[in-house]
């Protein structure tokens, strides 16, 4: 009884069935990120990472979107190719650093006015940081870090400074990892007086930063 209102067939026309706004997508994306980068092992419930939207059971049991079930019944639903990106990416950036599976975790940086917050996980040397705007507006990366003044920094989830490393498929164990680029451009993020400040934060985002500590290499 207490779950009746997630169920189309309990709430009838007063449960809302259309399709999820870009706003709600973009929110998902936060999401996403956070539950890569955050303590415990996340699991994806089938079909989030390509958009898949519903009720609660039995809507929850829907056929999963694959390309060759081609025409859906709802021509409302399709994989969302941004979503299913985005979850590429941080799968892949949780799998390339291992503080973000078993690192400590530290909230740094707590802006209730501006909703912003952030949290690094470390593990030895490997240090990571990731900044959230739950905000409807843009602001301004300015958070405290333990990087030492001038260290350069990379912004993992920016495909213009890193790039998707594929497994050959000759290793099953093998799985996707990110690599900065060697030959990215100089971006504006900067360590100074023990805070890094540089690329503006969308709304409704995360990103991901560490320190790059050889060229080409994290």
């Amino acid at each position: 009884e207490y779950d009746e209102a997630n169920r189309i067939q309990d709430n009838g026309p007063n449960y809302n069935t259309s399709k999820p706004t870009t706003d709600a997508y973009r929110k998902l994306k936060m999401l996403s990120t956070i539950q890569m980068t955050f303590l415990g092992a996340p699991m994806v419930y089938y079909g989030d990472e390509v958009g898949m939207y519903g009720a609660d059971d039995p809507s929850d049991r829907k056929p999963m979107l694959w390309p060759d079930l081609l025409p859906y019944e709802d021509a409302e639903e399709r994989v969302e190719s941004d979503v299913l990106e985005h979850y590429r990416w941080m799968m892949a950036i949780r799998h390339t650093y291992p503080a973000l599976q078993l690192g400590d975790y530290e909230p740094v940086h707590v802006d209730d006015a501006k909703r912003i917050f952030a949290y690094s996980r470390t593990l030895g040397g490997e240090s990571v940081l990731v900044v959230l705007n739950g905000s409807d507006e843009p602001c301004d990366l300015d958070v405290p870090v333990t990087w030492p003044d001038g260290a350069g920094v990379v912004q993992l989830d920016d495909q213009s400074q890193c790039t998707l490393v594929l497994p050959d498929g000759s290793d099953m164990t093998a799985r996707a990892k990110i690599q900065p680029k060697p030959d990215r451009k100089a971006s504006n993020l900067k360590v100074a007086s023990g805070r890094l400040k540089g690329t503006m934060l969308a709304p409704r985002s995360g990103s991901i930063f560490t320190i790059v500590r050889h060229a080409g290499t994290n």
